[in-house]
């Protein structure tokens, strides 16, 4: 199959036939090289395009901290459990209402082990705006359950 990469990052990818089935996202090329482009595939934007249709943004769910992956390195040398220390709380968000702290070390989200915050990211991301999360925190040394539901991403 032919494909055609019309301009630059956003442009449309289509096929032979006429029919967009990617936005392009990234190019590389340089001397010698004959150049790899890279795309978003069509049906992933779907949802995108309808939210930005019907709200003129796209909702994100949204927890409110900033947090510090802690590797095994950090873990030893600060005697820390693996996981994602929590540096910010931002004020109001879906965090400061469930109680979560500073300095609680998230260990998991829905009884699934994390130990990055992309990982958090990621789960997150496949949930909607009001959905309850538990996240499993070390505090001081001892396990606790937190209840918080997702907000809007401001």
């Amino acid at each position: 199959m032919l494909l055609l990469i019309l301009g630059n990052s956003g442009g449309a990818l289509v096929n032979s036939k006429g029919q967009v089935i990617g936005i392009n996202t990234l190019k590389f090329a340089g001397n010698g090289v004959e150049g790899m482009g890279f795309a978003i595939p069509i049906n992933a934007t779907k949802d995108i395009y309808q939210e930005l249709k019907d709200y003129s943004k796209v909702k994100r769910p949204y927890i409110g901290i900033s947090g510090t992956d802690i590797t095994d390195q950090l873990s030893k040398t600060y005697n820390l459990p693996i996981g994602i220390y929590v540096k910010t709380i931002e004020n109001f968000s879906p965090a400061e209402k469930s109680g979560l702290q500073v300095a609680d070390v998230i260990i998991e989200i829905n009884e699934t082990k994390i130990t990055t915050m992309d990982e958090l990211n990621a789960i997150k991301n496949k949930l909607k705006i009001g959905d309850e999360i538990t996240l499993k925190i070390k505090r001081e040394g001892n396990d606790k359950d937190i209840k918080l539901t997702l907000g809007e991403q401001p």
